[in-house]
């Protein structure tokens, strides 16, 4: 049995080079000025279509990949500022889990909500190779022109109306659209990135880790078949097996990823992300028969770590008795497995300690009665009355009622003279 430490690996390939040559800029163009152009980097070059300089990249490491075209699927980071002062307004890296942002190139998707994408991204990235990092200038026409960007419920605008902005901008990888792709294409795909997350895990950067595994997960969800709960019959094909299979690794490994994403002042990790992605898991691996025990007995052993941190010990002793007939010769199933039996009675003897002197009366040999502080109350039984006593008890009752039932016998005479007149 592997270490419950170890991150699967993948086999992946890797994308053909091409070059792109780019224009100089025009002699009158006077781009905006920004607080990080201080720095000396490479020559501006005008990329907009008219060469109006309203598209301004200036290449701060080459890259030695593709160069996306409209359509295909591509992978950024960006950090942008904006105005003459470069205000910092979003970053890819501050806000996202380090994957960086994946979108179709040419398509209208938004980098998030409320923050639409400038035009001049997909011309700047048709004009990029993937590797490439570079500086992008964007006057207000190729950016957010008159209206500029509000984010409510946030007061007034993230980017101003009319103001040049700037993206530190790298990319990443780019492909195929994952629409496009055909199921050799995606599994491919998902390998690579599991593959990227795996290398990112061995050098304990857990959420470029998470990145990448979302981003397989993302492209191998849309594999023909591999839903097992949108189908009447769940698809047992080899190949949707296999991608079936990945999906259920992907999720075992994020829960791996934010276990060991420790905070570094409270030494807690997100208990929380690991249960749901450990729940996904399962349910995946059950509902969708991959039935792999080695893998499935890991996502067991995780999710009773997290059920034990809960103080859920019945949980997490039925998670661990799974896990030991899938992998019964597991050193690290048994050991918390046993250890998670002599908790579950400790904690059961607590139980009895605190709550079983309220079961037992002061001589300790009995229950304990609600009434042990008063003597029992007898019950003298009903005495018949007298027949005198009643009929006087009747008379005193016409008394106290003298005036209801004269009103009464006026009331019944009364009816009875209107029936007989009526008649």
């Amino acid at each position: 049995m592997p270490s419950f430490e170890e991150i699967s690996s993948t086999t992946s390939t890797q994308p053909t080079t091409t070059t792109h040559s780019n224009t100089p800029p025009p002699s009158s163009f006077v781009p905006p000025r920004h607080k990080s152009a201080e720095s000396p980097i490479g020559p501006r070059i005008d990329i907009s279509p008219d060469s109006d300089g309203g598209v301004i990249k200036r290449i701060k490491r080459k890259g030695t990949g593709t160069t996306p075209q409209l359509g295909d699927q591509v992978t950024v980071h960006y950090v942008a500022t904006h105005g003459t002062e470069g205000v910092l307004f979003d970053s890819s890296r501050k806000l996202m889990n380090s994957g960086g942002h994946s979108f179709k190139l040419g398509s209208s998707e938004a980098l998030k909500e409320g923050m639409p994408r400038p035009r001049g991204w997909d011309i700047a990235l048709t004009q990029m190779q993937v590797g490439e990092c570079a500086l992008v200038d964007l006057t207000s026409e190729y950016a957010f022109g008159k209206l500029g960007v509000r984010q409510p419920p946030r007061p007034g605008f993230t980017v101003p109306p009319n103001v040049s902005v700037m993206y530190n901008l790298e990319l990443v990888e780019c492909g195929k659209a994952i629409e496009n792709m055909s199921k050799v294409e995606k599994t491919e795909r998902g390998e690579h990135h599991i593959t990227q997350g795996n290398t990112y895990f061995a050098n304990k950067d857990y959420k470029k880790a998470i990145g990448q595994y979302e981003l397989a997960l993302a492209v191998l969800q849309t594999y023909t078949g591999v839903r097992h709960d949108v189908e009447r019959q769940v698809n047992m094909d080899n190949d949707v097996l296999h991608a079936r299979r990945e999906i259920v690794r992907c999720l075992s490994n994020i829960a791996t990823c934010y276990m060991k994403d420790k905070d570094k002042k409270t030494g807690d990790c997100q208990w929380k992300e690991v249960l749901k992605n450990c729940d996904q898991a399962v349910w995946v691996h059950d509902g969708g028969q991959v039935n792999d025990d080695r893998l499935l007995s890991k996502i067991l052993y995780r999710r009773a770590e997290v059920y034990l941190r809960k103080s859920e010990t019945l949980k997490a002793r039925q998670d661990l008795e799974k896990a030991f007939i899938c992998a019964p010769d597991s050193k690290a199933i048994n050991k918390l497995l046993k250890s998670t039996i002599v908790r579950q009675k400790l904690e059961k003897q607590q139980r009895k300690e605190m709550f079983g002197g309220m079961l037992q009366n002061e001589s300790g040999r009995g229950p304990a009665s609600l009434y042990n502080d008063k003597k029992d109350v007898s019950m003298k039984p009903k005495e018949s009355l007298h027949p005198s006593e009643t009929e006087d008890t009747m008379w005193q009752l016409v008394k106290d009622n003298y005036g209801f039932l004269l009103s009464v016998l006026v009331l019944v005479v009364a009816l009875v003279f209107k029936v007989t007149m009526l008649r």
